[in-house]
């Protein structure tokens, strides 16, 4: 065997490349410095063919022809990791067309020769490569390649361990800057600002209650008129995503904040319909349970000392109306232009009791319609009302000849009319008590008014639940923190 050439030539024994050479695709050979790392060394000296005692010097080269894709990579992974690519049979590299037909000149030799081989032969042929393996393998000594690798893997393993845990905590991050139940439960000034509810203690109560009126923790979700919303599906289907409790939640963001499905959705990462159905489903819900709950219950406790001057009053009437979407038929623009707004407005007549809880909601009326009419019409107030009761209202209400047949005493400011000047002592004081009293309905109603959904004009399109979202609003304001201080 060829000793090895040092300097700017390839030290493998029969290779010729030197620096200026290019490769059979035209490219430059580059060549490369044995590795100071001692097992990469060994490495490539068990692949290399050389003699036993040979050593590499700072100035010993191997060119790029030795490597897979003619470069090397330090990618221990990689192919072209260790030179791989030698001459196949005696020790010759691979050469140009030139130094081949040279060689096949000198050596050539006759046809006849060249004959079929037995498999003693080929085995013959392959002992002095594994001769040199088992030679390199004994150079190796004492070195363990297995440790090696196993450390490696075990620093990789550490590393991705690192990674994953490092995702974990952004993960863990990012969640707890989600709008969730479960993320702004503990602080009462984010959830009023979410819910209109003072703090998660009343959210709880009221969803314990809620789920005593349900035959079970779920709602059958609303597909039609007649769905009964307190009852089970009967159908079979894939588990909810959301709690009893998320789904209440989710309902009162919509409520307070008065954002579009679309953004409620993508918020909870839902769909956009599921979202509507859970919330048409819970809003008809809230809608008969909060009635059943308050609707013309009076109390007697807590009255404000402004109430206490009236004997036996009963309820605090005012009417307020919300802006309307226009419809493009005369004939409904009729019953909803309201003269006091100058625009189509929907129209509610509501109630308090003197303890400042609201205990009635009427239907949903055209702007048009007065305050008499109003009153007049809606049924659950009249029937809730008993002889000798007392009921407050401000000087449109005029009603007093219509209650009075039925026993019932209206209270109301007096009127000065055209042919007096002013009123007298007795006449302003009286109107000052009951204005003193009467304001706190508005109050209540401008509470109402805070949850941001009523504050839009309202679409002809969900005109139909409009009058549950106002009764919904209208009773959680009974949960809020009280409007006079004790």
């Amino acid at each position: 065997m060829k000793k090895a050439y040092v300097g700017d030539y390839c030290c493998v024994p029969g290779c010729t490349n030197s620096r200026g050479k290019c490769n059979r695709e035209g490219q430059a050979i580059s060549f490369y410095q044995f590795p100071k790392d001692v097992s990469r060394k060994h490495n490539w000296l068990c692949h290399i063919p050389v003699e036993k005692d040979f050593t590499p010097t700072t100035s010993t080269r191997i060119c790029s022809v030795h490597f897979a894709g003619g470069r090397k990579n330090d990618d221990p992974t990689h192919p072209s990791y260790s030179p791989t690519i030698f001459p196949n049979s005696s020790s010759k590299p691979r050469t140009t067309n030139n130094s081949l037909s040279a060689n096949r000149s000198y050596n050539q030799k006759p046809k006849h020769i060249f004959r079929k081989r037995s498999s003693t032969g080929r085995q013959a042929a392959g002992r002095p490569k594994v001769a040199r393996l088992l030679d390199c393998l004994n150079e190796a000594g004492d070195h363990d390649y297995y440790t090696t690798n196993k450390q490696q893997n075990l620093t990789k393993i550490q590393q991705l361990e690192k990674e994953v845990t490092e995702l974990k905590e952004q993960i863990s991050d990012l969640k707890g800057k989600f709008l969730r139940l479960e993320n702004i439960k503990d602080d009462d000034r984010k959830f009023q600002f979410w819910t209109n509810l003072p703090n998660f203690l009343v959210f709880s109560s009221l969803c314990d209650y809620l789920k005593t009126r349900t035959d079970s923790n779920n709602l059958c979700y609303w597909n039609g008129e007649a769905t009964n919303t307190t009852g089970m599906t009967s159908k079979k289907g894939p588990t909810r995503k959301f709690t009893f409790e998320e789904e209440f939640f989710m309902v009162l963001v919509k409520l307070k904040t008065g954002k579009f499905n679309e953004d409620i959705a993508q918020t909870f990462d839902i769909s956009t319909g599921h979202f509507s159905k859970i919330f048409t489903t819970w809003i008809n819900f809230l809608s008969n349970e909060l009635k059943t709950l308050f609707e013309m219950k009076y109390s007697t406790e807590e009255q404000p000392n402004c109430f206490q001057s009236f004997d036996n009053l009963k309820i605090i009437l005012d009417c307020t109306e919300l802006l309307l979407q226009k419809s493009s038929s005369l004939d409904s623009r009729k019953s909803t232009f309201s003269n006091y707004k100058h625009h189509d407005t929907v129209k509610f007549l509501v109630g308090i009791s003197p303890n400042l809880a609201v205990n009635f909601v009427s239907s949903a009326w055209g702007g048009r319609a007065s305050d008499k009419h109003i009153t007049l019409n809606s049924e659950p107030l009249l029937h809730g009302l008993k002889r000798g009761d007392l009921v407050m209202s401000d000087r449109g209400f005029t009603v007093s000849d219509e209650l009075e047949f039925q026993g019932v005493k209206i209270v109301m400011p007096d009127f000065k009319g055209r042919e007096r000047v002013q009123f007298t002592n007795a006449e302003s004081n009286r109107s000052n008590k009951i204005s003193h009293a009467r304001i706190h309905v508005e109050r209540i109603i401008q509470r109402i008014k805070t949850f941001h959904l009523l504050e839009q004009i309202v679409k002809l399109n969900m005109f139909d639940l409009f009058e549950q979202i106002f009764v919904v609003c209208a009773y959680l304001t009974n949960f809020q923190l009280p409007v006079i201080k004790k």
